[in-house]
């Protein structure tokens, strides 16, 4: 199974929908997570068309120019079992056709504030819990850091 993960910041303009294009085409992935699309719905709908395969989607709107996400999948190859969202996550419970086991795919970008932080690993956890066969694979933005000096190295301090 072919997986793509990629914070596009913005997929509103022409450019990185080419760009997503010409990703899909080439690499031929069975599932697509993307992050801080920073679009509505609408927005989507006229991108699904474009990757030139035929994929099936689900999304969350972004708040204003902010969040975002859309995972889209090969309907040929993924079975859709079930699947839970909120404003900071996107979880689908599949099977690959003809295997039997159970995947937990969860598409995350995290939030800014440390309390909404601890709510979105709280929930993630208890997603985990709810789903005890799946093998859970995480991918995405968490908008966190491991350590101080990461975030200087980031800034350029």
């Amino acid at each position: 199974m072919k997986v793509i993960s990629w914070n596009v910041r913005g997929i509103n303009g022409q450019t990185k929908q080419r760009l997503l294009k010409r990703k899909v085409q080439k690499e031929k992935p069975d599932i697509i997570f993307v992050q801080e699309t920073k679009c509505a719905n609408n927005i989507i709908q006229i991108v699904n068309r474009k990757p030139g395969r035929r994929m099936e989607h689900m999304d969350i709107d972004s708040h204003g120019w902010e969040g975002g996400l859309v995972t889209w999948w090969n309907p040929h190859v993924i079975k859709i079992l079930s699947s839970e969202a909120s404003r900071h996550f996107l979880a689908l419970e599949f099977q690959i056709i003809g295997n039997s086991d159970i995947y937990l795919c969860i598409n995350v970008y995290g939030p800014q504030k440390l309390e909404e932080k601890l709510r979105l690993l709280s929930s993630l956890m208890n997603l985990k819990l709810r789903y005890p066969k799946a093998k859970v694979s995480l991918r995405g933005d968490f908008n966190m850091i491991t350590s101080l000096s990461e975030k200087m190295e980031e800034s350029g301090s």
